[in-house]
Order: structure tokens, then C-alpha cells, then sequence
């Protein structure tokens, strides 16, 4: 019967490890859940703020090219006029030339 009664003081107590460690573990898991959940919210940011800037960029561009283009017709209308008329005359005849016939 002593026998028996050790057994369960064992049994016991290696229940009582597995549970101990098994509550170790999971205090362990949620610091790391909360950090890389923290690491990915910071990389989805990086990625928003490069697609900002990016964006900026984009505009500041135009805005110099809408710039550009006006100081140019300032400068020379009669050769803006003459671009735009040569540019209109091209656009009709690539469209011309892509439509289907209607015969």
C-alpha cells in the first residue's frame, strides 16, 4: 500500500510540473504575440508612410512638369501653339486609323 501511495505522490507531482510549465509556456507565448503583432503594425506603417512619400513625390513631379510647361508657353506661345496643334493632328490620326471601318 506504500508502494501505491508513492506512485500517486509522483504521479502527482509530475502533474503538477506539466502544469507549471504548461502555464509557463503560455505566459512566455503572449509576450511574443504582443510583440510581433507590435512588429507587424510597425512594418504595415513603414509601408503607408513609403506610399506617402511616394505619392508626394508623384505630385511634386507633376506639379514642376505643369509648371514647366506653362513658363514654356509664356515664354514661346507660338511654338506651344504649333506643338498642340501637331500633337491634336497626330491623336486624330492614330484614333482614325485604329477605328474600325464601317463599311
Amino acid at each position: 500500500m506504500d508502494s501505491t501511495n508513492n506512485l500517486t505522490k509522483q504521479g502527482q507531482g509530475l502533474a503538477d510540473k506539466a502544469v507549471a510549465t504548461a502555464d509557463e509556456l503560455g505566459s512566455n507565448a503572449a509576450p511574443l504575440q504582443k510583440k510581433a503583432t507590435s512588429q507587424a503594425q510597425a512594418w504595415g506603417k513603414q509601408g503607408i508612410d513609403a506610399a506617402s512619400d511616394m505619392g508626394q513625390q508623384v505630385r511634386d513631379t507633376a506639379a514642376d512638369a505643369f509648371g514647366s510647361v506653362i513658363a514654356y508657353t509664356k515664354r514661346h506661345p507660338a511654338t506651344a501653339l504649333a506643338v498642340a496643334v501637331a500633337s491634336g493632328a497626330l491623336l486624330f490620326a492614330l484614333v482614325k486609323a485604329m477605328a474600325p471601318s464601317r463599311d
